[in-house]
């Protein structure tokens, strides 16, 4: 091999005599010419194969009496194991020492290195290279996949190489199974070509990926182990069972909200996918749309939409059989009931909601409220899963159980929670529509959110149930719909002189009914323009109303009335059979005045309470075609 030439440390520039104090030479010899070559250090060594030995080789040339000669060249050549030294030649110290420098181990085995003097001799030093463990990995094994519970077919194997890809033998592995899986033999030392395998791996009975780690505790590769995955597939399937959908309600001739849902699973509840399923109407002369299916890779299946038969009040069943495999012939059967057609609200308090029982009394009683006034039924919508996750985000809901799937909506659909905002005070509550029927612009789906801090008090105070009824107004679109409806007149924008108000007939000729036909302050129907975002635009004025139910601010101390005007801006936006008599008695106060005089009453102002975010604007098709950016 070819060794280098630079000059070593050790060298001195100018030969000299000799120099050493060891002694001097006996009678009859040349007292100061080498006569020997001697090892003086670093023989016997061991080390890792390509690794430098920790001391250096050093030899000793001396003259016969012992005494040693400066600036003797000595060549160094490896001669066994293929290993290489820092020097090729070094000369003599003044005390006869030379050195390669560092000698660098070669393949594993026997290592050798001379030393020699032209026309003195030479000398040898003897060295063990062991094997350096550098990398392990799997070479057998890699890829599989088995039912739950079996062992894999092929016995994962690993390698454990040096730094030049060689096996290094001797060397203990350990192996880990991962989720239940059970490793046998776990414990393995290395081959002769460096080679270690597994009895076997057994996976767990849970469907899904597993992971085997390879350790070499005993050497630098302690932390990085070798990893390999296989994947337990369901076994046969066991069990049919429903498991969404069963006892809905819907109005008669539009689709149940949910879709009736089965799962087909293995004797450990694993979900078994691609097994036929097919659903048919066996009860209340209904249709089914996209009956003809298959399991998905959670062994669920569902057709695309049921709707209900004609009749209200009649029962409807939708019967689910599977058509293939171990199970064929076995069925599962859901029912309904179809309901008079009329307007739906939905309240959906989020899983992880702090509502109690008795708020959500409350809840159900605003929503029974705005169902009496509004009787007259929308277009129902199919709502995406992927869609209505980012409203529930927004109120803060576990989204993997608040929207287990996509769903039918007939015909508004509110998402309520009740959790931390920002303490006592402050933000109360905040309300609005997420999505909106693209032709009508009316709402589908929406949120409504409620400060945990502020409930309590709230309830105390008699104020819980006319804030949910004034915050879900909000969610039917009352002031956040009415610019895109065109009912908004000069909406305020922070300037602070601005007459804006609300255009609808229907409102304006209540406005004047109920003893507002004398306001000559601006136009008709006055509508808040102060107190900032998510408060103007969309409340009627407070100096105007007053203690009405709408304003930005619930009058403590009083009732705070629905109105007959609030009741007409429901017309005016579109909703249909409206019905008056659910308004309650209200009269515009004789003296309105621009300051809000509150006496020793306490109120609650509610700031910013309707929900500036984007709404989703949705075809007939139900498809998001655009998102309104957030209101002002």
């Amino acid at each position: 091999m070819a060794l280098a030439l630079r000059a070593s440390p050790f060298v001195v520039l100018a030969a000299t005599g000799a120099c050493s104090d060891a002694g001097r030479a006996g009678p009859g010899a040349d007292p100061g010419q080498p006569a020997t070559v001697a090892v003086h250090g670093g023989d016997g060594q061991a080390g890792s194969s390509g690794a430098v030995l920790a001391r250096p080789p050093l030899v000793r040339v001396a003259t016969a009496d012992g005494t040693g000669v400066a600036g003797v060249v000595v060549a160094f050549e490896v001669v066994e194991g293929g290993g290489a030294v820092e020097f090729a030649q070094a000369a003599t110290t003044p005390s006869g020492i030379a050195t390669p420098g560092g000698w660098t181990l070669g393949a594993p085995g026997a290592q050798r290195l001379r030393a020699t003097v032209d026309g003195v001799g030479s000398a040898e030093f003897a060295a063990t290279a062991s094997a350096q463990p550098a990398d392990v990995s799997f070479v057998t094994g890699l890829g599989q996949s088995a039912q739950v519970g079996t062992a894999l077919p092929t016995t994962p194997q690993v390698i454990v190489s040096d730094s030049a890809g060689r096996g290094v033998p001797g060397i203990r592995v350990v192996f880990v199974a991962s989720g239940g899986a059970r490793a046998t033999g776990a414990e393995q030392v290395t081959d002769s070509e460096g080679r270690a395998s597994i009895a076997s791996w057994t996976l767990g009975t849970k469907a899904g990926p597993y992971v085997l780690l390879a350790t070499v505790p005993d050497t630098r590769l302690k932390d990085r182990p070798a990893r390999l995955e296989a994947q337990a597939l369901p076994g046969p399937p066991t069990a049919l069972s429903a498991v969404a959908g069963d006892g809905q309600e819907a109005e008669a001739g539009i689709p149940v909200a949910v879709p009736p849902r089965v799962q087909l699973a293995d004797a450990y509840g694993n979900g078994v996918p691609t097994v036929p399923v097919v659903f048919h109407v066996a009860r209340g002369g209904g249709t089914v749309l996209g009956g003809e299916t298959a399991t998905n890779d959670a062994g669920h299946a569902a057709p695309t939409r049921w709707t209900l038969g004609p009749e209200a009040g009649a029962p409807n069943a939708l019967v689910a059989v599977v058509t293939d495999g171990p199970l064929s012939g076995t069925s599962a059967t859901f029912s309904a009931m179809a309901t008079p057609v009329v307007y739906d609200i939905v309240v959906h308090h989020v899983s992880n909601s702090l509502v109690s029982d008795a708020q959500r009394i409350v809840f159900r009683r605003a929503e029974e409220t705005w169902e009496r006034a509004v009787r007259g039924n929308l277009r129902a919508v199919e709502m995406s899963k992927a869609d209505l996750e980012p409203c529930v985000a927004r109120v803060e809901g576990d989204l993997a159980a608040d929207v287990p799937g996509s769903r039918v909506v007939d015909d508004l659909l509110v998402f309520a929670n009740v959790y931390p905002i920002d303490g006592p005070g402050g933000v109360l509550g905040l309300a609005g529509p997420c999505f909106i029927r693209g032709e009508s612009s009316l709402p589908i789906a929406g949120l409504m959110a409620f400060d945990a801090a502020d409930v309590a008090a709230l309830d105390e105070r008699g104020h819980l149930e006319g804030t949910i009824l004034h915050e879900m107004a909000h969610v039917l679109g009352f002031g956040a719909v009415w610019e895109r409806q065109g009912l908004l007149a000069e909406p305020a924008r922070g300037v602070g002189n601005e007459d804006t108000h609300f255009t609808g007939p229907a409102a304006v000729a209540a406005f004047d009914s109920v003893g507002g036909v004398a306001y000559a302050e601006g136009a008709k129907v006055p509508v808040e323009n102060l107190g900032g975002e998510g408060t103007w635009n969309g409340h009627w004025r407070e100096s105007v109303f007053r203690h009405e139910l709408m304003t930005g601010f619930i009058d403590g101390g009083v009732h705070n009335p629905l109105s007959l005007v609030t009741v007409a801006a429901l017309e005016d936006m579109g909703y249909e059979q409206v019905d008056r008599n659910v308004a309650e008695e209200y009269r515009i106060p004789l003296q309105p005045s621009p300051a809000r005089p509150r006496g020793q009453l306490p109120g609650v102002r509610l700031v910013g309470d309707i929900a500036r975010l984007p709404v989703g604007v949705v075809d007939l098709n139900g498809t998001v075609v655009e998102y309104l950016p957030p209101r002002r």
